[in-house]
């Protein structure tokens, strides 16, 4: 089994021999507001976030007039995502990620698989395997909003970035997470209706034994048909009663009460069309910390109301479309069909086992951070230079090459129980290249990313030494950062053309046969001769007419025998008397 070391992992799905410089940022885990709104009369649900920041860049080869430091680093892709923990569920919302168009410096060959779309998939792979805990549901949470630039100013003006549309940028994230969701066994006899899994009882004890994975898709505006259209190709092969991808919200995977009002139902990530959406909503409650209050809005009752009225948003409307997707990943021995226990801490046991937790995260954060001061120099390269930064995926980049295949997924049983028996170890093991930061600090990194300006390579370069020189400044070293080197082998596609393959003619090169005078004859009983209207000649390349082949007489299937137009005759009617 492979290693699930961030540096390794990515590795793997990079090119042969491409070398990449990553930096994974970090903040403590910190108290935070909750994700669900509590329900009337329930205390807020304790909560904590922590930030991974990953930084993806390159040594471009500059003339030394344009740059002086021959060390010099230029981004080409970057992603941002929070990890919010509580009691009962493990969340890890990806809040932005984007690219500046720069890859093409490397000159990879085309592949169909983009290099973005591989270290993406690698990074919430990583983070996933780090986040699960025994016995703990796991939500992998996004939303497909497509604008031109994210966190690269200026990076929009670049030719060489391909910017995708609404469409397309939602297909990008669901082939981004399709990987991950394959990594897990799928629920057994799901049912589409309501996402749910019908026939707890004649589940076998082996799906019950392995964590399993379902992938959710809505995409406001669009019916269940129509959101099709984005799946994966992957999705067309599942059977039907073991779908990886729905078409619905994971509502009772995710939310801890049923009875709980719309507005308690739906989490509030940061800058999310939804949150604007419930703030709006809130306002038709008169008084919310009113225990006597229902929570209800007055023109939304249920949830399925909520994601219609979605779909008239400016944000998902305006001739735009917005994707929302989650991946539910179950521990061994846990279903999509149990719901998930009430968010809040209603008992003193829940909230010592939660501040626990939250200590031991704590510990590993800080341990981390010591073996990051002794390993993140990297031995291929003692004295590199660092970067970071922050991203939306908003690109693919066609000239990039990576794999999933290399990606060998760690086994269910060791990816759930591995992180809570020993998670220092495991933070440990990929502590390499990790920087812990204050949250100020973080934050401070993040203003200075975005007033920076990569519309040119020269420029891109400068911006990106720039923020790495506010990093070194802020740890107090400058040898951060880890070397990655591609491992994985690009497939070439064979130029030999298989002796076994069959040929189609296209329409233009099939006509019809002239009508002969033996076709008006009326076929005799038992005749399997086709009629001559189903009978057709084909034209090969050359020009040459080829007659039809006759009938192979092993056939034994029966033919239909179909009357020529000219056979049939209207019945005179007879004149009254």
């Amino acid at each position: 089994m492979l290693s699930s070391s961030l540096q390794t992992t990515i590795a793997q799905a990079t090119p042969k021999d491409v070398k990449l410089s990553i930096r994974h940022l970090v903040t403590s885990p910190t108290l935070c507001p909750p994700l669900f709104s509590p329900p009337p009369g329930h205390s807020d649900e304790h909560t904590r976030c922590e930030n991974h920041f990953l930084t993806v860049s390159i040594c471009p080869d500059l003339p030394t007039e344009d740059v002086k430091d021959d060390g010099a680093e230029l981004f080409i892709f970057a992603i941002e995502v929070l990890v919010f923990t509580t009691a009962n569920l493990t969340t890890i919302f990806v809040s932005k990620a984007d690219s500046t168009g720069y890859l093409y410096i490397l000159k990879l060959p085309p592949t169909a698989k983009s290099l973005m779309r591989s270290i993406a998939t690698s990074f919430l792979s990583h983070l996933i395997s780090l986040r699960q805990r025994h016995g703990i549901r796991l939500v992998l949470s996004l939303f497909a909003r497509a604008q031109n630039q994210y966190l690269f100013p200026g990076s929009m003006e670049n030719p060489h970035k391909h910017i995708l549309d609404d469409r397309g940028l939602v297909k990008w994230w669901c082939r981004v997470i399709d990987p991950i969701v394959r990594r897990y066994e799928p629920e057994t006899q799901v049912d589409v209706s309501n996402g749910r899994v019908a026939g707890e009882k004649d589940c076998d004890s082996e799906a019950k034994a392995a964590a399993s994975a379902t992938a959710y898709l809505i995409v406001p505006g669009c019916d269940k048909f129509e959101s099709r259209a984005f799946l994966p190709p992957s999705a067309k092969l599942d059977p039907q009663d073991r779908r990886r991808w729905l078409n619905s919200y994971p509502l009772h995977q995710i939310c801890g009460s049923r009875t709980a009002p719309p507005r308690c139902q739906v989490p509030r990530f940061p800058d999310d069309p939804k949150s604007r959406f419930l703030l709006e909503l809130d306002d038709e409650i008169p008084d919310i910390t009113n225990e006597m209050n229902s929570g209800q809005w007055l023109s939304i009752k249920t949830i399925d109301q909520f994601w219609e009225m979605m779909a008239f948003r400016q944000e998902c409307s305006s001739g735009r479309l917005v994707g929302f997707l989650w991946v539910v990943i179950n521990p061994p021995g846990l279903l999509n069909s149990v719901p998930m226990a009430p968010s809040t801490c209603r008992n003193e046991n829940d909230q010592a086992t939660y501040d626990c937790a939250s200590v031991l995260d704590d510990k590993c954060i800080s341990r981390m951070g010591d073996a990051t001061t002794l390993n993140s120099i990297s031995e291929t390269e003692p004295n590199h230079p660092s970067g970071g930064s922050i991203t939306r995926e908003l690109e693919v980049q066609p000239q990039g090459k990576g794999t999933y295949d290399a990606i060998s997924p760690p086994q269910p049983d060791s990816g759930v129980k591995e992180t809570p028996t020993h998670p220092t170890e495991s933070l440990s093991e990929s502590a390499v290249g990790t920087i812990i930061l204050s949250d100020e600090n973080y934050q401070d990194l993040m203003k200075l990313l975005v007033e920076l300006d990569f519309d040119n390579e020269k420029a891109a370069v400068e911006s990106t030494n720039s923020w790495l020189s506010k990093l070194s400044t802020i740890i107090g070293r400058s040898n951060h950062g880890v070397i990655v080197i591609g491992e994985c082998q690009s497939i070439e596609p064979s130029t030999q053309e298989s002796t076994n393959t069959l040929n189609l003619l296209s329409g233009g090169l099939i006509r019809k046969r002239k009508r002969g005078p033996a076709d008006t004859e009326t076929p005799m009983d038992g005749d399997a001769r086709p009629d001559s209207s189903m009978t057709s000649t084909r034209e090969d390349i050359n020009g040459q007419e080829e007659s039809p082949r006759n009938s192979d007489p092993q056939i034994t299937a029966p033919t239909i025998n179909v009357l020529n137009g000219c056979m049939i005759r209207k019945k005179h009617k007879k004149e009254d008397s």
